[in-house]
C-alpha cells in the first residue's frame, strides 16, 4: 500500500539482523538504511558502530545489494567509521 501512495523514494530503516534483511529482500524497497537498534531503545542514541558490527553489517549489505536495494548506513561522523563504511 505504501509503495502505491508514497510520492518519494521509499526507505526502509532497519537493523542489520538476518530476519529483517530477509523481509527487506522480499519487499524490495528502493533503499534501506542500516541503523543501530536495540529492543529497549525508544530512539537511537548515535550512529551504527560499523567497526564493532561489521560481522553483522557486511552480510546484510551484501544481501541487500544482491536484491538490488540501495544501502545507506546511519553512522557517526567519525573518520574511521566513514572509511570502514566505504567497503
Amino acid at each position: 500500500m505504501l509503495r502505491d501512495t508514497v510520492q518519494v523514494k521509499l526507505n526502509l530503516e532497519m537493523a542489520a539482523e538476518p530476519s529483517i534483511t530477509e523481509i527487506a529482500c522480499a519487499l524490495k524497497p528502493p533503499q534501506a538504511t542500516l541503523v543501530p537498534e536495540r529492543r529497549e531503545e525508544v530512539t537511537t542514541e548515535g550512529g551504527l558502530d560499523v567497526l564493532a558490527t561489521s560481522i553483522a553489517s557486511k552480510p546484510a549489505v551484501e544481501r541487500l545489494h544482491a536484491a538490488v536495494i540501495e544501502v545507506s548506513l546511519f553512522i557517526d561522523p567519525d573518520e574511521r567509521q566513514i572509511e570502514v563504511s566505504r567497503c
